[in-house]
């Protein structure tokens, strides 16, 4: 079998599949490896299990919040609900791999390293191409304290068949606080430890102060300002010291950031550089290899949300076919905490306003009390918008509610095609419906 390809992609997730796709129909003579299962994170570890896992407990939810309206209890069968996950998962590798095969594109199973600006290893195979385009993803950032290997990760959390007892969360970033209230829901004694005050720190301060409300009523204690030392594990139990204080649990899950999953790549003897990723300019092309592209969550540029890195290997093919033209506005990408209610937010904060020097007015409310927070007996809720005055423009929009990343993504499009605050309270939207709130929102 022939080892020379016009392109090799490494990773096979949502970047790496558009790349791939996008060349080979191009006519480009094209290889993608994994060295795990083909699909990548957001299919296979991530967005997409972490969704049915949470539509399960939002349910549980729902019917805690109307407890005295609906007679007896639900309870979350754990084992089951992870079975029922499996279901949208155990068939993607292979699906995927027909996929490529059926459109000519060649799969290696394998772990891939640089040998040369143009070639890579592959399980001690050699091979070359015109273009390389990494894809490689991310992975939980590396803990240097006595004891981390004893955290579990993510992915090993959505496996397990059987629900700890106490559960804590180290870190408090998406992860955290989407597996926190999911774990809640089911039963779990949760706790979120992060080093610092703040968390979400890329969200709204009001919002996420909100969100930390909302927490504390599901039940989950958020403790700031606690960094691990060591963790310790005694007849079964796990202890968490972080000097002060020692807490005690069954489970410890990582949720102190993932970084570029680079390691394996030996990416100086391609003559790549990287720093918090493989550098990049704007046309996801490596600033030092022209031959290599890299897009997803191990390029420098962009957020690692799948609707971002979908973009990026579609821009990135395109730059690869027909040389560098096409580049991505970021600026007005929604993003979600899938907690119960969900977090979302598009634009810019009030800190990144005042910061750029903006004429804005904020609207912003706690919104427990309003109709479609009380039908569903939500128990903290709140939007916060940003407008820029002389233009009455949208600048930022951030919402904890029902639906709410249906709702961002209404906003978004408002922003994006310039519809003003004003023309949105005189627009027809079915009602009652969480669309219709946004004409109280602006």
């Amino acid at each position: 079998m022939k080892n020379d390809f016009d392109l090799i992609v490494i990773g096979s997730g949502a970047s790496g599949q558009n790349v791939a796709y996008r060349c080979r129909a191009a006519g480009l003579d094209t290889a993608i490896v994994d060295c795990s299962p083909f699909g990548g994170t957001c299919a296979l570890r991530g967005c997409n299990p972490k969704k049915v896992l949470h539509g399960a407990a939002d349910i549980i939810d729902s019917q805690s919040n109307m407890g005295d309206i609906i007679n007896g209890s639900l309870r979350l069968d754990w084992q089951k609900l992870i079975g029922f996950k499996k279901t949208f998962i155990d068939g993607v590798p292979e699906k995927q791999e027909k996929g490529f095969h059926k459109n000519g594109i060649r799969t290696i199973k394998g772990v891939a390293c640089f040998t040369g600006k143009n070639s890579l290893s592959i399980d001690g195979s050699g091979y070359s191409a015109g273009f390389i385009s990494i894809a490689s993803g991310s992975i939980p950032r590396k803990l240097d304290f006595p004891g981390a290997g004893l955290l579990t990760t993510s992915d090993v959390f959505m496996e397990t068949e059987k629900l700890p007892a106490r559960i804590i969360f180290v870190g408090g970033g998406y992860i955290s606080f989407e597996l926190a209230h999911i774990a809640a829901r089911a039963g779990a004694d949760v706790k979120i430890i992060h080093r610092s005050r703040r968390p979400l720190k890329k969200f709204d301060r009001y919002m996420v102060d909100l969100l930390l409300e909302a927490t504390d009523k599901a039940g989950i204690e958020f403790i700031p300002e606690m960094e691990p030392q060591k963790i310790e594990e005694k007849n079964g139990s796990l202890y968490i010291d972080c000097r002060d204080e020692t807490f005690p649990c069954d489970m410890a899950v990582h949720g102190a950031g993932r970084v570029p999953n680079t390691g394996f790549l030996d990416l100086e003897k391609g003559g790549v550089d990287q720093d918090r990723g493989v550098l990049v300019n704007e046309f996801l092309q490596s600033i030092s290899n022209p031959k290599v592209y890299a897009v997803g969550d191990v390029a420098s540029i962009g957020q690692p949300l799948t609707p971002v890195v979908s973009m990026q290997g579609k821009a990135a093919a395109h730059n690869i076919i027909n040389g560098n033209s096409r580049t991505i506005d970021y600026s007005m990408t929604p993003s979600v905490v899938f907690t119960i209610p969900p977090l979302a937010s598009v634009g810019l904060t009030e800190e990144q306003a005042e910061k750029k020097g903006l004429k804005y007015r904020v609207n912003k409310a706690d919104s427990t009390g309003w109709y479609n927070s009380r039908r569903l007996g939500l128990k903290k809720t709140g939007h916060k918008m940003i407008i820029e005055e002389n233009t009455d423009l949208i600048l930022g929009a951030h919402i904890l509610g029902p639906m709410a990343e249906e709702t961002i993504n209404f906003i978004m499009l408002a922003m994006k095609t310039g519809i003003k605050a004003n023309e949105i309270k005189d627009m027809i939207f079915s009602y009652p419906s969480t669309t219709y709130d946004m004409k109280y929102m602006v």
